[in-house]
């Protein structure tokens, strides 16, 4: 019996199931003995358990229903099993198994309670995942269709404004024709009519759009606007919308509407035709004036009913068409103001004998702003000629006005006949001296024209791109070549250290190109390709005869500027400001 007992007390030892018996007839029902795995499982050693009941196990996240359970089962003396959440000697937890059984002796009578404590936490806590999955599977479903329906209308929406907003900045100085492709893109998408009337765009007022889902919603509408018979567009719901700036939502129309708002049987006639079913007007809002108003239809042939996200999306879409038609307005304005400002601010042509000059200067299309290109000729008091091109950084007011303070220094240092590298360097100093916030090229040269017809260029350039010069052989061979000498640093960097200058014989019949890099750049193209192709485009043109020209412009140079300039174009609008000088010797010198 004992070998027994020793057997039995080995295993209980061995086993990784927790063991413990517990003592009724004591206070609180102790515990009195516990095994190997208990003290592994719950990091308390035999004696911190033995003595003490086993709710020490439990703390403040164990259910007291399941503690409840354990007790009501010690003082009923009858077994149980239950799940509890216990805690560990580290505070750490555990999800336990407690089989508990009343231990009898022969005669029936109760001795001890035994306890079977199991680690099911994987289990629990396995179960308790499968549970929130399912849960969650049964919120999904139940919702699923909401949802899908939610983000389809929110997808269609986002899409319908990024449209709306290619369409209106796609015609940014065309404002009412912005609006009429706005109300293109609104049917069918968000109406099966739209309609746009505004207060004032220079010549134009009233209605400026009209969209429909086919002709005859069009024609029903119109006949019924024509058969209201007031003028303008300050009546009705559209004055209202004008003059209080608050949008309408009607989202059931329904004929007894009709029949309330008609002024006439041919008016009721024509709208019941068209068969609306939901209506919105929203005002097209501009520096908090409304400056128009946006009206949506739906009728019977989509069946649709307004709401107030379509609501919501119509204001939003009003505020963006308001918008527009503000920035048009000021970039019309501001693009002729600034167009016109830098103009005033580039020389006419001068008379000189024996060269012919043409120049040009294009805007960017896509800006409003001026820029810091420019180009000069002048006359020198010792009969020579500067030429001059250059560009200032920037496309704001300082850079224009870096400009012409540029253009007036160099002009005044050539007029004291001073050197190409010594005008660059002067206007170098006082860049840098004067702190001005720009960075600048330049390319000035000096043209002394000979008794033959041809004349001595000298020239320095300060980071600007290299003029073109083309001259022709005696057998009428034209020959395209950079000058690419006198190079030096950019006006405003550092002190470069003196300026070089070169020069060269220039034989009769020959033109030199000056240009700024919106000539020969180019969006995803090298700019060495663009000025081989400006020497291209040099080379080929034959000049007309010019017996008896008197110098000044010419025809053929002009025609050879507005080729360069279309070339530089091409089909893309223009992304940068250019600037073209041409200066052909004609050796015709009268001298």
């Amino acid at each position: 019996m004992a070998a027994a007992d020793d057997l039995y007390q080995r295993v209980l030892r061995s086993t990784d199931v927790s063991f413990t018996l517990a003592d009724p007839y004591q206070p609180d029902t102790p515990l009195t003995w516990v095994n190997d795995a208990f003290t592994r499982i719950t990091g308390y050693s035999f004696a911190e358990a033995v003595g003490r009941n086993c709710r020490f196990l439990q703390g403040p996240r164990s259910d007291p229903a399941a503690a409840a359970r354990l007790g009501a089962a010690q003082r009923e003396r009858r077994p149980t099993r239950v799940e509890i959440l216990n805690y560990r000697k580290d505070g750490s937890t555990f999800w336990s198994e407690i089989a508990l059984a009343p231990v009898l002796d022969r005669d029936g009578r109760l001795t001890h309670f035994v306890g079977v404590q199991s680690d099911v936490t994987d289990r629990v806590e396995a179960r308790a995942r499968r549970e929130e999955l399912l849960v969650r599977e049964q919120q999904a479903r139940s919702t699923a269709e909401w949802a899908a329906r939610v983000e389809r209308a929110a997808h269609d929406r986002l899409e319908l404004l990024g449209q709306v907003t290619d369409v209106m900045s796609g015609a940014l100085r065309q404002g009412p024709a912005a609006l009429r492709a706005l109300a293109r893109v609104l049917v069918p998408r968000l109406a099966d009519l739209a309609v746009v009337d505004l207060a004032s765009w220079g010549d134009e007022s009233g209605r400026t759009a009209l969209a429909g889902l086919d002709p005859g919603i069009e024609a029903d509408f119109l006949a019924g606007e024509a058969a209201r018979g007031l003028p303008g567009t300050r009546w009705g719901l559209v004055g209202r919308v004008l003059s209080v700036g608050r949008p309408v939502l009607v989202p059931e129309v329904r004929d007894d509407d009709m029949v309330r708002s008609a002024t006439s049987a041919a008016e009721l006639d024509a709208y019941r035709r068209m068969r609306p079913r939901s209506f919105l007007a929203v005002p097209l809002l501009a520096r908090g004036q409304v400056v128009g108003v946006l009206r949506l239809i739906t009728t019977a042939a989509s069946g649709r009913r307004y709401d107030r996200d379509d609501l919501d999306l119509a204001v939003d879409l009003g505020r963006r068409a308001g918008l527009l038609l503000d920035n048009a307005r000021l970039y019309v304005r501001a693009h002729t103001v600034a167009e016109t400002l830098q103009r005033s601010l580039l020389p006419e042509m001068p008379t000189v004998p024996a060269l012919s000059f043409a120049a040009r200067y294009l805007p960017a299309s896509d800006t409003v702003r001026v820029g810091g290109d420019w180009y000069d000729v002048l006359l020198l008091p010792d009969g020579r000629v500067g030429i001059a091109i250059g560009d200032v950084m920037g496309h704001d007011l300082p850079a224009a006005a870096t400009m012409a303070q540029l253009r007036s220094m160099l002009r005044a240092y050539a007029w004291e006949l001073a050197g190409p590298g010594e005008v660059l360097e002067r206007l170098d100093r006082v860049v840098q001296g004067l702190g001005m916030d720009s960075f600048a090229t330049v390319f000035y040269a000096v043209l002394a024209p000979d008794p033959g017809g041809g004349a001595t260029l000298s020239y320095a350039n300060a980071g600007h791109l290299p003029a073109l010069l083309c001259t022709v052989d005696g057998t009428g061979q034209r020959t395209v070549e950079p000058l690419a000498d006198a190079n030096s640093l950019l006006l405003g960097v550092m002190d470069a250290g003196g300026r070089g200058e070169a020069s060269l014989s220039v034989p009769p019949g020959s033109t030199l190109l000056l240009y700024t890099d919106g000539l020969v750049e180019r969006r995803g193209r090298d700019i060495e390709e663009g000025i081989d192709q400006a020497a291209a485009l040099l080379a080929g043109h034959t000049p007309e005869p010019v017996s008896g020209h008197a110098g000044g412009a010419h025809p053929d140079l002009d025609g050879l500027a507005d080729a360069l300039t279309r070339q530089a174009a091409g089909d893309e609008p223009q992304q940068d400001d250019i600037a073209v000088l041409l200066v052909r010797l004609t050796g015709t010198n009268p001298a």
